[in-house]
């Protein structure tokens, strides 16, 4: 799948990651996200680049197995380089860092070529591994294992329906905690303010939004979401 309008979509929902204490992929995320609304004016000729298959492979004849690039590289190049005998025991080594960069790829491919001769490679099979009667069987039995664990239980949507209701639990969600969690599906799929706040923080100049050692300072979700009640971090 190489939907390029639905990736970014996603990326909308980068506040929450922020909200639960994720702040790295919530300010690099956010630049990315900027980034690709602003694609057609910094690097013109790159959207279509993207749409046309640009940000997702595929590597057999297997119907939708598209994956992203970077999953891609880290299935392949780094998933070879990183094994036994290669950047394993030489990383603090600047010189043999530098040959293993340039000779990496070149590796994999010999690794995947070894693959295709002695007929173990993933490249030859055109079907999904899990069509094969014995992977059907097995996936067969663990859907009933399911419905028995669900059966087992009480349905907390029956008992309890005027609340907010943890499904892993089955306890009841705080009132405060659960208000927060509403607020992001009414009206839109997420509010723009939100996501104007958190761009807006990530992305400026300001370097009193970031402490001493890099990090940016904790909020709670009612801090975010500009709501009249305060909350602090250890309620969350």
């Amino acid at each position: 799948m190489n939907d390029l309008d639905l990736h970014i979509t996603c990326l909308q929902l980068c506040p929450l990651l922020f909200s639960m204490g994720h702040h790295n992929y919530a300010r690099y995320l956010t630049v990315y996200f900027i980034s690709l609304l602003n694609l057609s004016d910094s690097h013109p000729g790159a959207e279509s680049l993207l749409r046309n298959n640009g940000f997702s492979v595929c590597r057999s004849d297997v119907p939708a197995s598209r994956t992203a690039v970077d999953l891609m590289i880290e299935q392949t190049i780094n998933r070879h380089a990183k094994t036994r005998g290669d950047i394993v025991g030489f990383s603090r080594s600047l010189p043999a860092y530098f040959r293993w960069s340039v000779t990496r790829h070149h590796r994999a491919s010999y690794v995947s070529a070894t693959h295709d001769m002695a007929d173990i490679g993933d490249l030859s099979n055109d079907s999904h591994k899990e069509l094969t009667p014995a992977r059907k069987l097995h996936s067969e039995n663990q859907v009933q294992e399911t419905i028995k664990a669900f059966t087992a239980f009480i349905n907390h949507f029956d008992v309890q329906p005027e609340n907010l209701v943890c499904l892993s639990s089955g306890l009841k969600v705080l009132e405060d905690v659960a208000s927060d969690l509403l607020k992001w599906c009414e009206d839109d799929f997420l509010p723009k303010e939100l996501l104007d706040i958190i761009t807006e923080d990530n992305c400026s100049e300001n370097e009193d939004s970031i402490d001493d050692e890099g990090e940016l300072p904790d909020a709670s979700s009612d801090e975010i979401m500009s709501s009249e009640d305060e909350q602090s971090d250890d309620d969350f």
